[in-house]
């Protein structure tokens, strides 16, 4: 069963920016919360999000039951248990791999544990502080840090495109009210 943390809503906070933020979907926040119009949140009101819940003892099925946190992917998550991504997506009957979010539950093949994998030549280790004080170690390859940091530009790019859109918008109302004044 997923667990939950409150948050905050932030102004200029959605429903999609905090489900992307949490790794999860506007449905499931909306179904958490029991919000009525996912289009009307407040700055200032609470949420509950998903939080990651640690790996569970081996079920009576023969796996163990992971829960999904911000950040992880299949290939991550079969490494760090040592399987593969493919005994995950059978076992867990996933229809699209590069799809899974943050606080659903993975079952884990009984017999893999923690792996203790060797970085390699191309693997880099970082640690980094997140918002609510927790430290987590991301392991990744150049090309993912690469494809990391496009998406990151990509996203300050739009933000940077709005802000621009809101902007024009604000100097377009300021020269109507000067208009009006003058005449």
């Amino acid at each position: 069963m997923a667990e939950y943390k409150e948050y905050t809503i932030q102004k200029g906070d959605n429903l999609t920016k905090i489900a992307k933020e949490f790794n999860t979907t506007v449905d499931e926040l909306v179904k958490i919360n029991g919000i009525k119009d996912k289009n009307v949140i407040n700055a200032g009101a609470t949420l509950k999000v998903p939080v990651a819940v640690p790996v569970t003892a081996t079920a009576a099925g023969g796996y163990k039951t992971y829960t999904i946190v911000k950040g992880d992917n299949l290939t991550k998550i079969a490494k760090e248990f040592g399987t593969t991504v493919d005994e995950l997506v059978k076992l867990n009957n996933i229809k699209d791999p590069n799809l899974i979010y943050a606080g659903a539950e993975l079952k884990i093949p009984a017999g893999a544990g923690a792996a203790t994998a060797t970085p390699t030549a191309a693997t880099t280790s970082t640690t980094t502080t997140v918002k609510n004080g927790e430290t987590v170690v991301s392991t990744q390859t150049a090309e993912e840090k690469k494809a990391a940091i496009e998406e990151a530009k990509k996203q300050f790019q739009e933000k940077l495109a709005e802000q621009e859109k809101e902007d024009n918008s604000l100097k377009s109302k300021l020269s109507n009210l000067f208009k009006k004044k003058d005449k």
